[in-house]
This record gives C-alpha cells, sequence and structure tokens, in this order.
C-alpha cells in the first residue's frame, strides 16, 4: 500500500455485524480488508476524533507506517464527483482495538479468522 490514489473497479464488500447490531460493510482488495476512520468509529463505538487521534499516535510513535497500511482509493458518488478516501489496512484495526482496549476487536478478529 501506499499514497498512490487507487480506484475503486477491483474492491468487494462484505458485512460484519458488531455486537450493538450495527452492520458494517467491510471493503476488501485482494483478501485485504479496508476500513476509514468512519468505519472504524464505528466498528468500535467511538467518535471519529478518538479514531483520528489514536491513529495518529499510532503513526507518530512509528508502530505501524502509514504509507504501508493505507491506501487512497478514489471513487465516484451518486453526485458524480469524484472523491479521494484512505483507507486503512487490518493491522490498523487490531492496533487501534487494543488501544481502544476493545472486547469488538477480539470479536472482529475472531470474524476475520471464521471468514
Amino acid at each position: 500500500m501506499n499514497d498512490e490514489i487507487r480506484f475503486s473497479d477491483d474492491l468487494t464488500f462484505d458485512e460484519y455485524k458488531n455486537s450493538v447490531g450495527e452492520n458494517i460493510t467491510l471493503v476488501i482488495r485482494d483478501k485485504d480488508i479496508l476500513l476509514t476512520a468512519k468505519m472504524l468509529a464505528k466498528l468500535y463505538g467511538v467518535d471519529i476524533s478518538t479514531i483520528r487521534k489514536q491513529s495518529r499516535d499510532i503513526f507518530d510513535s512509528k508502530v505501524l507506517n502509514k504509507k504501508s497500511v493505507s491506501e487512497i482509493i478514489a471513487h465516484r458518488a451518486d453526485d458524480g464527483k469524484l472523491y479521494e478516501t484512505r483507507y486503512y489496512d487490518e493491522s490498523v484495526v487490531v492496533e487501534l482495538g487494543l488501544r481502544l482496549r476493545s472486547d469488538e476487536a477480539k470479536k472482529f478478529q475472531e470474524w476475520l479468522v471464521a471468514r
């Protein structure tokens, strides 16, 4: 992964239901699950500002390298405009779960293994 902008042509999707019963649409590219900050906030039941702060801490402390665990995907919205959105891979999902001390992280990891 890197900061090159990719187009959403080769993406597939899956659904995950979190512990409070909300469906989260997961983006999949080459078997890798990708989530936006907004999706991560919904997954963990926290505000998006919490996700942004924790992910910034992860990258600033060099636990993970942002360029190797995220990518920008361009997609055309219903309004016809092209939007670029950053998606994070499973390693960010797991690290955020550890930092948030979330039981949801364990459930999500179990779901990934069973998938």
